[in-house]
């Protein structure tokens, strides 16, 4: 009878932590899922503006570039935001894309990466 008990108390806080644990696991996973999911969003927006960029855009007035504005360099978010960037810049008559964007594209293609999305090994 002693054995019974023990076995009822031990299922009770058995069932008590699972009830408990169960939906923090579940819930963690959804979470990482919907942060993956907004990642992906993000570099998908910022990889669809960076192409659409023409030679002489304003990068700072753009509704993608807040989002990304976090993750750049302090230089290259002065050059942006200060008048000297795209709006001033000289850009070769021979040319058709705009200066900051071979740097915009390493910097989002190392965010890919670095947040574990781009399928490469970190």
């Amino acid at each position: 009878m002693g054995t019974a008990i023990v076995a009822g108390i031990f299922s009770l806080i058995g069932g008590g932590i699972g009830s408990i644990v169960g939906p923090l696991i579940g819930w963690n996973v959804t979470k990482w899922g919907d942060d993956r999911k907004h990642q992906r969003q993000l570099i998908d927006t910022w990889r669809t503006g960076i192409s659409e960029l023409a030679p002489d855009s304003n990068i700072a007035l753009l509704s993608w570039y807040p989002s990304l504005q976090g993750y750049l360099p302090d230089d290259l978010t002065k050059a942006l935001e200060s008048g000297y960037g795209p709006r001033t810049y000289r850009v070769p008559p021979e040319t058709d894309r705009n200066p900051f964007a071979p740097r915009l594209i390493t910097i989002v293609n190392q965010l890919e990466h670095d947040w574990g999305l781009s399928g490469r090994k970190k």
